[in-house]
């Protein structure tokens, strides 16, 4: 008879053992659901303030004289446009000589024109 009880109790705890550790998965999966959710959330949200705002037109060209050359190895990186969170506007950054990355290019900034507005995208290496 005790051995009968025995063997019904450990059963039993067994039984509840495994609806526990399915438990404990389902609740692992929906942690890590709502954490990855939480982070597209979050990289939505922000994606917008990486870069600046549409406008309705781009501002004008601002030509600069480039400073002398300091070495042969040196390029010229043109000038770069940022937003102003403040005026909201768009102000120049003057452009600079660099030593460009090894075996690497440099694709300059442009202004990219949507059903929003015209956005500048700034220059980068590849």
């Amino acid at each position: 008879m005790v051995s009968s009880n025995l063997y019904f109790l450990c059963a039993y705890v067994s039984m509840w053992l495994e609806i526990f550790g399915e438990l404990q998965k389902q609740i692992f999966n929906m942690k890590k659901l709502f954490f990855l959710l939480g982070l597209f959330i979050m990289v939505i949200s922000f994606s917008g303030c990486l870069e600046g705002a549409y406008v309705s037109d781009q501002p004008s060209y601002i030509e600069i004289e480039h400073p002398p050359r300091p070495s042969p190895q040196h390029i010229w990186i043109e000038g770069d446009w940022q937003w102003n969170r403040q005026s909201h506007n768009y102000y120049h950054r003057n452009g600079n000589w660099i030593v460009p990355q090894r075996n690497r290019t440099y694709s300059p900034g442009f202004w990219q024109h949507s059903p929003r507005g015209n956005h500048w995208r700034s220059g980068r290496w590849h």
